[in-house]
């Protein structure tokens, strides 16, 4: 069987929960004989803003598949720019891709990043496509659907969701986040000291 994956990329670019189980699942896949495969949101560029989809190198027998131009990718720090982050996708780009690969199944992990019409395009061509969610990221821009310390069981009219969100990453950051530069930068000691500091003060 012909497996596509949607997730947020490989390690050690990408790391937590989501990613392991997603691995894991994966390298147990192409053990069994499946040919597998992985689409993952990858660089915003400053330039072009149609999303293409560029094929990298093979990540331990798993195919990686990078598209250029996702949907930003938010995590767990929330969103501000609300419009940014439902942008429309050009669907023939993911038709095209997904007629070249020809998928026998789709499994998608998150929808961060993805344009809703990879999923259009998914079901216009018949293939079979299997959701996991693992967190609550449809419902919640923060993912946990925790607020002031407790689990977030009324939004008072989406008045806590504004107030959880003021501190979000700026669209700016967030490209840093996705470019290569940073994947390469991502585990040196400085930067690692920068996110420890972030996210002490997050919490």
């Amino acid at each position: 069987m012909k497996i596509l994956h949607y997730a947020l990329g490989f390690p050690p670019y990408r790391t937590g929960g989501l990613t392991k189980y997603c691995i894991d699942l994966m390298l147990t896949q192409a053990e069994q004989g499946h040919e597998v495969a992985l689409l993952w949101p990858g660089r915003i560029t400053m330039v072009k803003k149609k999303p293409e989809i560029h094929k990298g190198r093979n990540w331990n027998g798993i195919g990686s598949f990078e598209i250029i131009n996702p949907l930003p990718v938010p995590l767990d720090e929330g969103i501000l720019d609300v419009d940014a982050y439902i942008k429309k996708g050009d669907e023939t780009v993911y038709s095209k891709f997904l007629q070249d690969y020809s998928p026998d199944v789709i499994h998608i992990h998150t929808l961060m990043g993805l344009h809703k019409e990879f999923i259009h395009a998914a079901n216009e061509l018949g293939i079979r496509t299997v959701f996991t969610t693992h967190d609550y990221f449809g419902l919640c821009p923060k993912v946990t659907l925790f607020h002031n310390g407790k689990p977030c069981d009324n939004d008072h009219n989406c008045m806590d969701c504004v107030k959880c969100n003021q501190s979000a990453l700026s669209l700016k950051k967030i490209v840093v986040l996705q470019s290569p530069v940073y994947r390469k930068l991502k585990n040196t000691h400085v930067v690692k000291l920068l996110r420890s500091r972030h996210r002490k003060n997050f919490f």
